[in-house]
């Protein structure tokens, strides 16, 4: 249950601080829960940020503005995607017992 309840966006927090300290693989993917949930937040706060002002720099001295709006509405898809997928990799390895680390982000290590 901690293997598949940490890939679920805010309730990997949960999981961090629940997870059995004896038991590696509720830490491990506690682990790859938290460090995903921290890439998300750290992506959605970026593409929000970059959103912001682009858009409004770009809408005021170029006129780009929806074009701007479009590209960065794109590359926020295609973010959203990408971490909906490796939330899904993470509960399939958790049903299926195994403690595969995720693509791209599962080399990195927060909890020991």
């Amino acid at each position: 249950v901690f293997g598949i309840i940490s890939y679920i966006f805010c309730l990997s927090l949960v999981t961090t601080f629940a997870a059995p300290k004896e038991s590696q693989y509720a830490r491990f993917h506690a682990n790859q829960g938290l460090v995903l949930f921290i890439v998300e937040t750290i992506g959605i706060i970026a593409l929000g940020i970059a959103a912001a002002v682009s858009g409004a720099a770009a809408a005021y001295i170029f006129g780009l503005g929806m074009v701007v709006a479009v590209v960065i509405g794109i590359i926020s898809w295609v973010f959203g995607m990408g971490t909906l997928a490796l939330s899904i990799m993470g509960i399939l390895n958790a049903v299926n017992g195994n403690d595969k680390p995720l693509p791209v982000i599962g080399g990195i290590r927060v909890l020991k």
